[in-house]
């Protein structure tokens, strides 16, 4: 509608959010939800606007990708639990979970919501990949952490060194090697 000369009255339906002070829109620095609604006055004629809702969210500025117990390694056919420390006084606080190494997919997959790493069974080589978590709330953070898969032992031999053992009435000295060699 013309209104000429009409002054804009401005209401607000969450003053921790949104304040009107001197017929202006304040922004208090807080996150949360209000609805600002303009109303239009010209002498007797008033014009109320439409309403427009403002979601005032505060993004993730720092993602930190560990392992969800410290000194658990994940071996061939096995699960490992990753997890994410996000700034704490970010809005929302989800992350979606990757792997973003060239033929990561090949040698295991992850849970894109709970960041649970399933490696694939019969790996005979240790192998690296690579684990990102990212930010749902449209900042683009992210972080990465490069985790280890081990193979497990596809066979151990014995030999005749460094330690005994008793056969019968004798001592005999052994160790055992087991194959393949982590390095």
């Amino acid at each position: 509608k013309n209104l000429p000369g009409a002054a804009i009255v401005w209401e607000t339906s969450n003053k921790d959010i949104v304040k009107v002070v001197g017929g202006q829109l304040y922004y208090t620095g807080r996150t949360g939800k209000a609805k600002v609604t303009p109303t239009f006055k010209a002498g007797n004629v008033t014009y109320r606007g439409n309403a427009v809702t403002l979601n005032i969210m505060k993004f993730v500025d720092s993602i930190e990708v560990t392992k969800k117990y410290a000194n658990q390694e994940l071996y061939s056919g096995k699960s490992l639990g990753m997890y994410a420390i996000v700034d704490e006084y970010a809005t929302t606080r989800r992350v979606t979970w990757s792997l973003i190494g060239d033929g990561d997919s090949e040698v295991a997959s992850i849970n894109p919501t709970t960041g649970l790493i399933r490696a694939k069974k019969g790996l005979t080589e240790q192998v690296e990949i690579t684990v990102q978590a990212m930010a749902t709330d449209g900042s683009g953070e992210t972080d990465e952490l490069d985790v280890i898969i081990y193979p497990l032992a596809t066979k151990v031999a014995i030999t005749s060194t460094f330690k005994t053992i008793e056969v019968g009435d004798d001592e005999k000295q052994v160790t055992a090697k087991v194959f393949p060699f982590a390095e």
